[in-house]
């Protein structure tokens, strides 16, 4: 007798409740069926992950969950399969370990069988056979859209995840930002007080060195007169230069060494470089009436009027700066905004070589700047701390030994550029910005000197205070370049 579900041609014959209600049917009718028919209480294992399985189970009541072992959840539920589902079915059929465990969630019964019965269905159980295979189609097409579909949710959830993750790495670069922004604030405010009260300390030391200079400037003058006898003039003269007048360019000395090495060749190089350094009209006044075969006796004593004149007004410069660090401090510290005047900025670029020269030892320096240059409107003593700190930061990446190149030029109409070359290792690309932000240091590590990340910074600041800009990039002579731009007058 030919069971009607498996005659159903309109469709509704597949549907796994028709075939399971005409596999009851069959179960009722044969005697050996009945002896294939197990059932299991509820939370029993069908299978065990792991087991090889040699069974094979068709649910016919029930619900069974197929669980995964998890290492922090116990089980994972991957399935949960109903009647008409077959059960241990790859195991079966491939022989390899159990993936899963099958454990039943409620009550449940299901046909069992062994490879042998299983085989033999054919030929003893022909229309159960015809059932099963149409539950086996189903069952693998069933569980083939299921992966699809969990494939898609996978999917779906990894986009997901990883956009939260995005937003997360947004939120914790934006938490990092503002609480260094916060630290910045709390080092900027402690600062503040640390400057004032620095800037009252000093004030009183560095007003007494200014009188001191001053006195000193009047008291010296009519001794050199009286010590030079005959020669006071000349002595007035250089004393004077040398209090006056700021080192020459370097293409200017270079010019006067090798014009004094050839007109007194016997002179010795460290004299001829010590009287290179004066103004041209000085070195007239020192080497006049000096005869060609002289070994240079007689100019030193009349340089020493220069260089004596020289030093002290390194000493008044000195405490300018000073006084003028102080005053900034203090503007500093109550954020007050000072004003500007119109300076030539090529002045403070030498006080400031001629104040850093012992850290400039061994560092040859190329002072490139046209005389004169475009006047600029702004505060001498800041123009003259961002030099500070641009000249500092090139000897320290030097670490002493290299070269400085500082060029002055006009750029476009109404803007004077001045760009700071050294021979260091420069500064890679990816930091051309980065390095005028605060707290951004790259002195760090062995051989690097201890950094706070705020002379750039302070620089860029200053600049931008003047109307100008600051950017790095890299120099011919093989490390860094900053280029400073500034309004002209």
């Amino acid at each position: 007798m030919t069971d009607p579900a498996y005659n159903d041609q309109s469709g509704s014959g597949t549907h796994p409740e028709r075939r399971i209600e005409a596999v009851w049917q069959l179960v009722e009718r044969s005697p050996r069926l009945r002896q294939s028919l197990y059932r299991y209480e509820k939370e029993s294992a069908l299978l065990s992950e792991g087991m090889h399985n040699r069974h094979i189970h068709l649910l016919l009541e029930g619900t069974v969950e197929l669980r995964k072992a998890h290492t922090t959840a116990g089980h994972l539920c991957v399935d949960s399969l109903q009647p008409g589902e077959l059960i241990g079915l790859y195991s079966f059929v491939t022989r390899e370990p159990s993936l899963t465990s099958a454990v039943t969630v409620t009550g449940a019964r299901t046909l069992k069988f062994d490879e042998t019965a299983f085989t033999q269905l054919d030929d003893s159980e022909p229309d159960l056979y015809r059932h099963l295979q149409f539950l086996i189609t189903e069952n693998l097409a069933n569980r083939y859209r299921r992966m699809v579909l969990l494939h898609q949710e996978l999917a779906r959830v990894n986009s997901a995840l990883e956009s939260e993750r995005n937003e997360l790495r947004r939120t914790i670069e934006a938490l990092n930002k503002t609480r260094n922004q916060l630290v910045t604030q709390g080092k900027l405010a402690t600062l503040g007080h640390l400057t004032a009260g620095l800037a009252h300390e000093m004030n009183n030391p560095t007003a007494a060195l200014q009188r001191a200079t001053e006195f000193l400037r009047d008291a010296i003058a009519p001794m050199i007169s009286g010590a030079a006898g005959p020669d006071s003039d000349r002595a007035d003269t250089l004393w004077s230069a040398g209090l006056d007048h700021a080192a020459p360019a370097t293409n200017t000395q270079r010019d006067s060494r090798e014009s004094l090495a050839r007109r007194f060749p016997r002179w010795p190089a460290s004299l001829i470089r010590r009287i290179s350094q004066l103004p041209p009209d000085c070195i007239e006044r020192v080497i006049e009436q000096t005869d060609t075969s002289d070994t240079g006796g007689a100019v030193v004593e009349r340089l020493r009027y220069y260089e004596a004149g020289r030093f002290l007004r390194t000493i008044r410069l000195g405490a300018d700066r000073i006084a003028g660090l102080v005053s900034s401090l203090r503007n500093y510290s109550r954020g007050s905004e000072g004003g500007g005047e119109e300076i030539d900025v090529r002045e403070g670029l030498q006080d400031t070589l001629l104040l850093l020269g012992n850290r400039l030892k061994g560092i040859a320096v190329a002072f490139d700047c046209p005389d004169p240059l475009p006047a600029v409107r702004a505060n001498a003593g800041e123009l003259n701390q961002v030099w500070t700190n641009l000249l500092i930061n090139s000897c320290d990446a030097m670490k002493g030994e290299g070269s400085i190149r500082i060029a002055a030029s006009t750029q476009e109409a109404g803007t004077l550029e001045l760009a700071f070359h050294d021979s260091g290792p420069g500064i890679p690309p990816d930091l051309h910005e980065r390095i005028f932000e605060t707290n951004f240091t790259t002195k760090k590590g062995k051989g690097h000197s201890f950094g706070l990340g705020l002379g750039l910074s302070i620089s860029r600041d200053i600049i931008a205070k003047h109307g100008g800009t600051i950017t790095a990039d890299e120099s011919p002579l093989g490390g860094a370049c900053i280029r400073v731009r500034l309004p002209t007058v």
